[in-house]
């Protein structure tokens, strides 16, 4: 193995790091765009549900199950 041998595999291994490091890179910033969708949807999920107990107790009504639930117990509900 001579000299240029050695060259060529120089910039071979530089050729494969920096491709590695191109497809890290884009791996990372993959990752760190999906934690930042969830938490975003996780914010307005939470601030859906405050504005909806805000209503709520403005409004002075309490929470009761659904009809469906009315129907599956056989009970009658108040109206």
């Amino acid at each position: 193995m001579g000299w240029s041998d050695i060259g060529e595999l120089v910039k071979v291994l530089g050729a494969v790091a920096t491709a590695c490091a191109a497809w890290f890179a884009a791996y990372t910033a993959y990752r760190g765009l999906q934690r930042w969708r969830d938490e975003t949807l996780g914010k307005r999920k939470t601030e859906v549900a405050e504005q909806v107990m805000r209503v709520v107790h403005i409004l002075g009504a309490q929470p009761r199950p659904p009809a469906a639930c009315d129907r599956c117990t056989g009970a009658v509900a108040p109206k």
